[in-house]
């Protein structure tokens, strides 16, 4: 429920790099997702230190990765194609050496490997998805601002 809390920051990271003067619909349903995500979280006790570090620096990456797409979408006049060729490269590494970390051993003690071949078809729909999502939010993106896809996500993890 905490990552509800992202546009928050993605709006204060536009607004202080002076891309984007947050309008007052976008301040309303920014704060509207924010106090339904404390509500949510109401009552939890669970509060680990180093876990809210963690969720700072997610937070703080993530904005600067969207101000950053944002850049180069809006203030450049990327197609979001480009955008995905651009950091597709990068994701890729940063997944496929994260993989062989630490999913890779795994897959080889439980046969996983085996389930991937077998059921090839279905990885291919997820992986085909995955890119559709990925090309719609940098639509999003240039369209609307990277406040309106965070908003529009929190939304969708909200209910």
């Amino acid at each position: 429920m905490c990552r509800a809390l992202l546009p928050l920051f993605v709006m204060i990271s536009l607004y202080i790099t002076g891309l984007e003067l947050p309008t007052s619909s976008l301040i309303k349903a920014v704060i509207l997702t924010c106090v339904g995500c404390m509500l949510a979280a109401y009552g939890e006790v669970n509060l680990n230190v180093v876990g809210l570090l963690c969720l700072i620096g997610n937070f703080t990456f993530e904005a600067g990765r969207l101000v950053l797409l944002q850049v180069l979408l809006v203030g450049h006049e990327f197609h979001p194609v480009q955008g995905l060729k651009l950091v597709g490269p990068a994701i890729l590494t940063c997944l496929c050496l994260s993989s062989l970390v630490v999913e890779v051993p795994r897959m080889m003690k439980h046969k996983g490997i085996e389930i991937v071949l077998d059921n090839w078809p279905v990885f291919l729909v997820a992986a085909t998805l995955g890119l559709c999502v990925n090309l719609i939010s940098l639509l999003i993106i240039k369209m609307s601002g990277s406040t309106t896809l965070k908003v529009m996500q929190a939304a969708a993890v909200m209910y």
